[in-house]
């Protein structure tokens, strides 16, 4: 940590007790989380030159170093609204960054911020969840309640690391790439105060929902659910608690390939949300052989949504438009 650092972080009074905390590694470094500010911006720029190309892709979703603007802008996120750790190695006097964590300000409604995170060699499996744990403690206590990520699929450590904190779809901008929002108290994400379209939440046994574009297109606001299914993650009305994704959805797709399993899920959330209105995105097997068959079409899915809303305000004014 330079002077200039240190000095800057006690003028802007950022000691707090959930990242001052020095952890002895031994052999005489240490490791100290604290916030980031405007004098790291060389700091970041050096951690991410030891990465790899392929972690750089993994958090670029390119091979190479952004700009330096990069680092002198996400150094400084909390000037723009966001906020920002870094984890800080000493070593026989010298200190250099091995981590760093932040989230920046989105205009998207249904998160209060975009998560990034970057973990140096030789530092990883755990301190990410220790950089992101703290992360979390502060932006709830911030009142940031729902973080967002934009995740290449094949990193299959973030999804992990985010899955055990409870997350939610939102859709997969393309074959590569899938966005997610996350609760930063690890329970369950929101849907944000976004009323405009209306709320369909899909509970699956898949992250890539085979409907998602379809009922995207049709102007509904989708989130999709594969926490039953997912190593790690919790789903809340197994054990007779609210979800706040079923309790605030329009109407819940079940599409899970066991009946049973769909079956207790209904019964479920029926229990502790009893307005909830589900559709069967399957039609029952008559026996194990039949299993995969009798699925509904993504069209089919979209009347069956749009007569159930119109059960209950048959004039509604946010009829989505598929576009015909």
């Amino acid at each position: 940590m330079t002077d200039d650092a240190a000095t800057e972080g006690a003028d802007r009074g950022e000691s707090c007790s959930v990242c001052d905390e020095t952890l002895d590694l031994g052999d005489g470094r240490q490791l100290t989380i604290r916030h980031s500010s405007s004098a790291d911006a060389a700091g970041l720029e050096a951690l991410y030159g030891r990465l790899s190309p392929d972690d750089l892709r993994r958090r670029f979703f390119a091979g190479g170093l952004p700009p330096a603007m990069f680092f002198d802008r996400w150094a400084s996120i909390e000037e723009r609204g966001g906020f920002g750790l870094v984890a800080e190695l000493t070593d026989s006097g010298e200190s250099r960054l091995v981590g760093e964590a932040g989230y920046a300000p989105t205009p998207d409604d249904r998160a209060g911020g975009e998560l990034g995170i970057a973990v140096a060699p030789g530092f990883r499996g755990w301190l990410g969840p220790w950089l992101l744990d703290s992360l979390l403690r502060h932006a709830s206590e911030r009142e940031v309640e729902t973080l967002q990520a934009m995740v290449l699929i094949e990193n299959k450590a973030m999804m992990a690391l985010l899955a055990k904190r409870g997350l939610a779809i939102v859709g997969h901008p393309d074959w590569s790439t899938v966005q997610i929002v996350f609760a930063t108290d690890g329970s369950v994400p929101t849907w944000g105060p976004d009323r405009a379209r209306p709320r369909v939440l899909v509970e699956t046994d898949r992250s890539r929902w085979r409907g998602e574009d379809a009922l995207t297109r049709a102007g509904f606001d989708l989130l999709v659910c594969d926490g039953l299914y997912r190593e790690g993650q919790r789903c809340p009305v197994l054990h007779g608690e609210t979800c706040p994704l079923v309790g605030e959805a329009d109407a819940v797709i079940v599409d899970l390939p066991d009946d049973d399993a769909a079956a207790e899920l209904v019964h479920s959330e029926q229990l502790v949300h009893p307005g909830a209105r589900f559709i069967a995105a399957r039609r029952p097997h008559a026996d194990a052989a039949e299993r995969g068959s009798g699925r509904l079409t993504p069209d089919e899915i979209l009347d069956e949504i749009e007569d159930l809303l119109d059960r209950d305000d048959p004039a509604r004014s946010d009829r989505p438009d598929r576009g015909e």
